[in-house]
């Protein structure tokens, strides 16, 4: 389950996520085979969530306040490029954390 606000390459709200599906007209869900793809109003991919055999692979670019890349899959790696971020477990919740 993804609950999050996901920021444009200006560092604006491009799309609000709630359960895993975007909220507003600013974009939208496209499913995979594999999993899903949340695009924003350009067709670029926010986030995404593939399964590769038992192995869950995230897509797309978040991007901070500032429009800086935050993290961004590269092939079959999703690299943090600043922090604090927490992959995982974070307090009562599992998830992604990135501040």
């Amino acid at each position: 389950m993804v609950n999050a606000t996901l920021l444009d390459r200006n560092g604006k709200i491009a799309c609000q996520v709630a359960n895993s599906f975007p909220e507003g007209a600013e974009c939208r869900k496209d499913m995979t085979p594999q999993g899903y793809l949340i695009r924003d109003r350009s067709g670029d991919v926010l986030l995404g969530m593939e399964v590769s055999g038992k192995v869950c692979l995230l897509r797309g670019t978040i991007y901070g306040a500032d429009g800086d890349v935050v993290a961004q899959d590269r092939a079959d790696d999703f690299l943090v490029f600043r922090g604090p971020a927490v992959l995982g477990k974070s307090g009562r919740a599992c998830g992604i954390v990135l501040g």
